[in-house]
């Protein structure tokens, strides 16, 4: 809505939160559900190679940066050539409405709940070993405080979260149906045997080559496994003793699950994240990949090169 009253379009508005979300999390260097999990199951000292996943961090947020300013910079010019135009969006509003607000300190308030909330919730789960349950209920009680510092009557703060939660109720079916796909591959037990087929192939690549290959072993199994540390779960056993024997450092490894695991995040129809937002924001899966489509390949291929440094060179933590 904010992009929208800004002169933007409703892409913008989601692929700003999107980009920065799951570059975040793909090319992470603190991720405890992608990054912590894989280290430890492969036997790597926790957090190590900060360093180049920091760089990797950079190359790929500038990469998805320059793509979004350059789409946005066209939409303000000419908003026809906007990918949903036409399409009503019922997060919109008009740049006028923003001039009956003023920043309060109120707000300055509510702004350090949210701060304060999201350096429990780090400390939660690297201590504490939080899950979705105590992460829900930590978001609650930020939002009642955030209440209870504008005033918010409590009927008014109830009002408030149902209409909330009616936003957000297609999005919660598109994650059930999401969800509903990978138990059935579940209960077929076919995972297993495509994670093994996988890895006989990559058995027979040139040893120059094998991150590489693991990154798109990565990607075909996030598909099927979109969970960061569910994937890294069923793949690291394999995958960690499989690189001992070709002379592939395990660090580098687990770089290539995090690239295979974080790029398609972003347009597999099996991730219940990227298919509830998709809900929320109101705008069709089609219309993200025709978007999408250009920078994941730019994406992919910078994940190719960055790997090539893990296998080339004596990088520190590597």
């Amino acid at each position: 809505g904010l992009m929208m009253a800004l002169g933007y379009d409703a892409m913008t508005g989601f692929a700003t939160i999107a980009l920065g979300e799951y570059i975040g999390f793909m090319a992470a260097t603190l991720n405890p559900y992608t990054v912590a999990v894989a280290q430890s199951i492969a036997g790597v000292q926790l957090y190590s190679g900060i360093g180049y996943r920091a760089v990797c961090f950079v190359v790929l947020m500038g990469a998805a940066v320059a793509y979004l300013m350059l789409y946005a910079r066209k939409v303000r010019r000419k908003p026809e050539l906007s990918v949903v135009y036409g399409d009503s969006c019922t997060h919109s509003f008009e740049r006028s409405q923003l001039d009956s607000y003023t920043f309060t300190w109120r707000h300055t308030l509510i702004l350090l709940d949210v701060l304060a909330t999201l350096v429990i919730l780090m400390m939660g789960m690297i201590r504490w070993k939080w899950g979705y349950k105590e992460l829900c209920g930590l978001f609650i009680i930020m939002s009642a405080v955030a209440a209870l510092i504008d005033k918010w009557s409590p009927n008014d703060y109830c009002q408030e979260m149902l209409a909330g939660i009616r936003s957000v109720v297609w999005g919660c079916i598109l994650t059930g149906l999401a969800k509903g796909i990978i138990v059935i591959m579940n209960h077929a037990q076919i995972m297993d045997t495509i994670i093994y087929v996988l890895g006989n192939l990559l058995e027979k690549a040139p040893s120059a080559i094998s991150a590489q290959l693991m990154l798109v072993a990565h990607t075909l199994i996030n598909f099927l496994i979109p969970s960061g540390s569910g994937q890294a779960a069923a793949t690291m056993p394999i995958m960690a003793p499989f690189s001992d024997v070709i002379g592939l450092s395990r660090q580098a490894t687990v770089m290539a699950y995090q690239f295979g695991d974080g790029f398609t995040n972003m347009i597999t129809p099996t991730s219940a994240v990227l298919m509830g937002a998709l809900g929320i924001a109101r705008i069709p899966y089609e219309i993200w990949v025709k978007w999408f489509w250009k920078l994941l390949l730019l994406f992919i291929i910078l994940g190719l090169v960055l790997l090539i440094p893990t296998v080339l060179f004596p990088l520190n933590g590597f």
